[in-house]
C-alpha cells in the first residue's frame, strides 16, 4: 500500500491574497510525493500566515489532528521553514515521527526523522530558520526606530490623512473630509459627549474608518488619543519629535483630550453599567438546573384573562 501523505504549504505574507506563492509550493510538493510513491490524502494550506509569531495556524492544527489519528503517515513540504520556524514546534514534529512513524520530505532534500542524522539536519534547518526570523525582526525594529527619529510615518493609512508617494517617498497629506470629522469629534468630547454617542452618530451618517469599517468605541478612542493628531511623532509610546506632516489640531487641544480620556475618574462606558439583572448566572432553573439569565420585560396572561406586566424576567437555555 502507498503511504497516505499530507502536503503542507505556507507563506507568511500575501498582501494581494493571490495565493501564487503557495500554489508554486503545492506544485513542487505534488511532484515530490509522486516521486516518493506517496498518495496525497489532503493539501493543508496556510496562506498569509506566519509560523513565527506564535499565533494558531488553522491548517497546521488540522494536519496535526490527521497525524494523531493516523490518517497521515508522511508530510511533504517545500522546505522545513514552511512547516515551522520555531525549534519547539519542530520538536513536536520529531515526536510525531517517534509515536506515529511519520515521514518527512522537503523539496530541498529528504529528511529521515527516524535517524539521528536526519533529526540533526531538521534541527539545524529549524535553528537557521529561527535565526533568520530574529535577524529580520531586528532589522525591522531598527528601521522603525530610524523612521521615527526622522519624523516619518510608518504603517497603514491613519484616519485624517492620505498617503502620497511610495516607500521612501511616502508622506502624509491631510484628508480634508476626515480631518473635519476628527475635529468635530474632538470638540464633542471636550464638550462632554460620550464616545459611544459620537460613534452612534458617525455610523448613522455612514462615516467610516480609514479601513472602510463602521466605528466602534475603542477605535474612536484610540484615534482621539493619537499624538499624531497634533503633529507629534512617537515611538514605543514615547515622544521623539515632530512628525513630517501637518497637524489636524493644536497640541494644547490634544493635551486636553488626552487628559480627559485618560482620567481614572472618567466613566468610559456610562451606558448600561448599572446592574439590571442581579440573578443572572446566580439563580438556577427549577426544571433543568441550569443558570438563568436576565431578559427584557414581558407581559404574562393569567388564567383569569388579566395581563400582568413584569419589568424583568429570567430564563434558562
Amino acid at each position: 500500500m502507498s503511504t497516505p501523505a499530507a502536503i503542507y504549504v505556507r507563506i507568511s505574507k500575501d498582501s494581494e491574497k493571490s495565493g501564487l506563492g503557495v500554489e508554486r509550493q503545492r506544485k513542487d510538493c505534488r511532484a515530490l510525493a509522486k516521486r516518493l510513491g506517496w498518495t496525497v490524502a489532503e493539501v493543508y494550506e496556510d496562506n498569509d500566515v506566519s509560523a513565527s509569531d506564535g499565533k494558531p495556524r488553522p491548517s497546521f492544527e488540522r494536519m496535526r489532528t490527521a497525524v494523531e489519528v493516523g490518517q497521515v503517515k508522511a508530510i511533504a513540504v517545500w522546505d522545513v521553514d514552511r512547516l515551522t520556524r520555531t525549534p519547539r514546534e519542530l520538536e513536536d514534529v520529531i515526536e510525531w515521527a517517534d509515536r506515529h512513524g511519520l515521514a518527512l520530505a522537503s523539496v530541498g532534500g529528504e529528511i529521515d526523522l527516524a535517524t539521528p542524522q536526519g533529526r540533526l539536519t531538521a534541527r539545524i534547518k529549524g535553528s537557521v530558520a529561527r535565526h533568520e526570523v530574529e535577524q529580520a525582526s531586528r532589522r525591522i525594529r531598527a528601521k522603525h526606530a530610524e523612521l521615527a527619529m526622522d519624523g516619518r510615518h510608518n504603517g497603514p493609512r491613519p484616519y485624517g490623512w492620505d498617503i502620497v508617494g511610495r516607500q521612501a517617498e511616502a508622506r502624509l497629506v491631510i484628508n480634508a473630509g476626515e480631518a473635519a470629522v476628527l475635529r468635530e469629534c474632538v470638540q464633542r468630547v471636550l464638550a462632554g459627549d460620550a464616545i459611544w454617542k459620537i460613534v452612534k452618530d458617525l455610523n448613522s451618517r455612514d462615516i467610516r474608518t480609514s479601513t472602510g469599517k463602521p466605528w466602534v468605541t475603542q477605535v474612536l478612542r484610540r484615534v482621539l488619543l493619537r499624538w499624531r493628531n497634533c503633529g507629534v511623532r512617537t515611538h514605543l509610546g514615547k515622544e521623539v519629535g515632530l512628525g513630517q506632516w501637518q497637524p489636524i489640531i493644536d497640541r494644547e487641544t490634544h493635551e486636553r483630550v488626552v487628559a480627559l480620556l485618560t482620567n481614572p475618574a472618567r466613566k468610559t462606558n456610562n451606558r448600561g453599567t448599572a446592574p439590571k439583572y442581579l440573578l443572572t448566572s446566580v439563580a438556577y432553573c427549577g426544571e433543568c438546573g441550569g443558570y438563568v439569565v436576565g431578559t427584557a420585560e414581558f407581559n404574562y396572561r393569567l388564567k383569569n384573562g388579566r395581563m400582568r406586566h413584569y419589568p424583568h424576567s429570567y430564563k434558562c437555555a
